[in-house]
């Protein structure tokens, strides 16, 4: 069976320890890395939006999801969506967006990640 027709592979050792940390503690965001940027200049929300897409469409280790049949691990390529929302922050001063960012961000990272 050649690579590309396979659906389901095993798990690394290190997916396996996420996979057993996930189960232990399932709503927990530990293990969530949070990096933001500051974009400037006009920005086009559809535009960012596909690239990000083609992206995950072109990454598969992005698109891998664990799942569990019987008890036993297993990873398997998806093709999931991707959730984009666009807050408008253009009322704000300089200092009430930065505070809006820095909420968003703290909401954001602190819910669980499923695999």
């Amino acid at each position: 069976m050649t690579r590309s027709s396979q659906t389901r592979f095993p798990l690394s050792f290190n997916q396996e320890s996420q996979w057993l940390l996930n189960r232990l503690l399932p709503e927990s965001s530990i293990y969530n890395v949070y990096s933001g940027w500051n974009l400037t200049g006009p920005l086009d929300p559809d535009l960012l939006q596909r690239s990000l897409a083609l992206v995950l469409e072109r990454q598969c280790a992005l698109r891998v999801s664990i799942v569990a049949e019987n008890g036993v691990p297993w990873q398997t390529i998806e093709t999931p969506s991707l959730p984009f929302t666009v807050v408008e922050l253009a009322g704000l001063t300089a200092a009430e967006k930065t505070a809006e960012t820095a909420r968003i961000a703290r909401e954001f990272i602190r819910q669980p990640f499923h695999l």
